[in-house]
C-alpha cells in the first residue's frame, strides 16, 4: 500500500498564495459609509432610549415631506386594534423630513434634511383631550414650536391618532 505525501512544491504555492492575498486584502482601502447625515434624528432628542416600534410611514408628494410614525407598546396596541382598550400612557412620535432624489437610484426619494419631531402623550389616545402634552421641534436644533395654535394642534394630533400602523407577519 502506498500512501500519499503531498509534493513540497505544492505547499510551498499554497502558501505563496496565501501570503499574496493576505497582502492584497490588507492592503485594500476601507469603503466610505454610505450614511444620510442631512436625515439623522438629533441624538439630543433621545429617540433610540424611548424604545419606541415604528408604527407607519407616508410621504406627502404635495408638500415633499415624508414622516415615519413611532409609538410605546401601548400606543401600537391601541392604533393597531381600537376596539380593545389598553391601559398605560401612550406615547406617539411623528419625525419628518423633506424629500429628496437618490443619489444611488434614478428616480427614487430618500428622506433629506430632517424638519420636525412631533411628540403627543397621553393616557387616552382614541380621544385625547385638551390636556395631552403635545410638542413640535423644529429642525436639528429641536427649538420648540410655540407658534402652534390650539386649531393646529388639534388638527395634528388628528392626524397622528388617525395614522393605521403598517400590517407585518
Amino acid at each position: 500500500m502506498t500512501s500519499f505525501s503531498p509534493h513540497p512544491s505544492n505547499i510551498n504555492m499554497k502558501n505563496t498564495f496565501f501570503i499574496c492575498l493576505l497582502l492584497l486584502t490588507a492592503c485594500r482601502q476601507q469603503p466610505t459609509e454610505n450614511r444620510n447625515g442631512p436625515a439623522t434624528i438629533p441624538a439630543t432628542f433621545g429617540l433610540e432610549a424611548m424604545h419606541l416600534k415604528t408604527i407607519t410611514t407616508f410621504i406627502n408628494p404635495k408638500d415633499g415631506k415624508t414622516s415615519t410614525l413611532f409609538g410605546n407598546s401601548a400606543a401600537y396596541e391601541t392604533l393597531k386594534d381600537k376596539t380593545i382598550p389598553v391601559e398605560g400612557e401612550k406615547k406617539l412620535v411623528l419625525v419628518t423630513w423633506k424629500l429628496v432624489g437618490d443619489p444611488v437610484w434614478f428616480g427614487a426619494m430618500t428622506p433629506g434634511e430632517f424638519l420636525s419631531i412631533e411628540t403627543l402623550t397621553t393616557v387616552n389616545l382614541l380621544n385625547p383631550d385638551p390636556s395631552a402634552d403635545y410638542q413640535k421641534l423644529n429642525g436639528p436644533s429641536l427649538t420648540r414650536d410655540n407658534s402652534i395654535n390650539e386649531q393646529q394642534k388639534l388638527d395634528r394630533v388628528r392626524l397622528m391618532v388617525s395614522l393605521q400602523p403598517t400590517i407585518t407577519p
